[in-house]
C-alpha cells in the first residue's frame, strides 16, 4: 500500500495483519520521511506479479539516478543507469527474476548513494 498524501517530515506506519483464522498480528513501527530535500528509499516490495520489485523513493533533485541490485556477496544482479526521476514521490518496478534470499537495492546520482537491504 501507499500514502499518497504524505506529510513532510518523519511518518510512523503500523501494518496489521489479518488471518482468516480471526488471529491478527500487528508490525511496526517503521518510519518513513518525506519532504523535497531527501533522497531517501521508503519502501520496497515484491512486485504483484513476484517477477520483480516495485521501489518507493523520495528524490530532491532532477538529476538522473542510477540503481542496482546486489546479492549478499556483492554480485550485481540487475543494473540500469540514466533513469529520469521527479523531485518528490517517485515508484519504479524492476522487473528481475530473483530468487528467494536477502539482497540490497542502491539508488545513486552524482551527490548520494542510498540502499536498503530487502527480502525476496
Amino acid at each position: 500500500t501507499y500514502d499518497n498524501q504524505p506529510l513532510d517530515g518523519i511518518q510512523y506506519y503500523y501494518l496489521t495483519q489479518h488471518d482468516f483464522d480471526g488471529r491478527s498480528e500487528r508490525f511496526g513501527p517503521v518510519s518513513a520521511t518525506f519532504g523535497k530535500d531527501v533522497f531517501d528509499i521508503v519502501t520496497t516490495s515484491v512486485s504483484p506479479t513476484d517477477h520483480g520489485l516495485t521501489v518507493v523513493f523520495n528524490y530532491n533533485s532532477e538529476e538522473p539516478y542510477s540503481y542496482r541490485i546486489m546479492d549478499m556477496t556483492g554480485r550485481v544482479i540487475v543494473a540500469k543507469d540514466k533513469n529520469a526521476a521527479i523531485d518528490g514521490l517517485n515508484v519504479i518496478d524492476i522487473d528481475a527474476s530473483l530468487a528467494k534470499g536477502a539482497y540490497h537495492i542502491i539508488l545513486q546520482n552524482s551527490n548520494k548513494v542510498v540502499s536498503r537491504k530487502f527480502f525476496y
